[in-house]
């Protein structure tokens, strides 16, 4: 009886476990051509001019995103188009003061009459201090910093708590579109 409880157990937790990376892997947006994660979307909003779209995302950026790890790179207004280097700040507390860092990611916007694109891509987790621990790009499945430095179950909570920060990032930003003022 008990070896079959324990043969029972075994095969649960690798189920649980099998199924947790095919999850990580289809939690995320990955892009065919590139293998990367990518979030992009064209959303739809009505009686909304170019223009304005434009000068909407500009102020959520400008807004949002104005640590020193945050550029514009480009704002071509003839075509609407927008391309920021960004960064959210997520520390893993369980590493203490090497733990702080940030994902690094692009983020493009395009505005058209009645509608904009956007894409977030090229995630990466970057250290904030010279001795602290870099996780590298969040396609990984172990941190590159390694196993000992940043152990897989705070990368893997890392990579979920960036998940629901991106989400909440992107509907902040749909929110901020449909502003009129």
């Amino acid at each position: 009886m008990k070896k079959a409880l324990f043969s029972l157990f075994t095969v649960l937790v690798s189920l649980t476990a099998i199924s947790q990376d095919k999850f990580d892997f289809y939690l995320w947006p990955y892009n065919d051509k590139t293998n990367k994660i990518e979030f992009t979307e064209s959303v739809h909003i009505p009686n909304a001019f170019g223009d304005s779209l434009f000068s909407n995302a500009t102020r959520f950026l400008t807004e949002t995103f104005n640590s020193e790890n945050d550029t514009l790179l480009s704002a071509d207004t003839s075509t609407n188009i927008i391309i920021y280097k960004s960064s959210l700040h997520i520390p893993v507390k369980e590493l203490g003061n090497r733990g702080i860092g940030y994902i690094s990611f692009k983020f493009y916007i395009k505005c058209r009459n009645n509608q904009f694109n956007y894409s977030l891509t090229n995630f990466e987790h970057l250290s904030s201090t010279a001795d602290g621990i870099s996780g590298g790009s969040l396609e990984l499945e172990m941190a590159i910093a390694g196993g000992r430095a940043f152990p897989r179950r705070y990368w893997n909570d890392y990579k979920a708590r960036c998940y629901f920060a991106i989400q909440t990032t992107i509907d902040r930003l749909k929110e901020a579109m449909n502003n009129k003022g």
